[in-house]
């Protein structure tokens, strides 16, 4: 896979990888997909560009460890409106394990 678009990357990621290869639960999967939502939207508001308009290069380690370090300094206000600690450990190991994914892709 040549592309630099996020779109079906992502796609491959949770339908091929996650929800056949991995056979992972659709909770499990969602959890993720929640993740990788807040991630671009977060990359997007720092990049100062629309979330469509992101691509792989977009996202680098240095967006990655913005993003653990933003989550990580949540206050309690931020958690009612829907962070939590529970998934904390999802949010903050999505993009890793997605960047796991991508790098065997690359390898094939």
């Amino acid at each position: 896979m040549k592309s630099n678009t996020l779109a079906p990357l992502l796609h491959a990621f949770f339908h091929e990888w996650m929800g056949k290869q991995r056979n992972l639960s659709h909770h499990t999967v969602c959890s993720y997909r929640d993740t990788w939502k807040l991630f671009l939207r977060f990359a997007s508001e720092r990049k100062r560009r629309e979330i469509e308009t992101l691509s792989l290069a977009d996202l680098k380690e240095a967006e990655v460890l913005a993003f653990l370090d933003h989550l990580l300094r949540l206050t309690d206000a931020d958690r009612h409106l829907g962070y939590d600690a529970a998934g904390d450990h999802n949010r903050m190991t999505a993009p890793r394990l997605a960047s796991r994914h991508r790098t065997l892709d690359l390898e094939v």
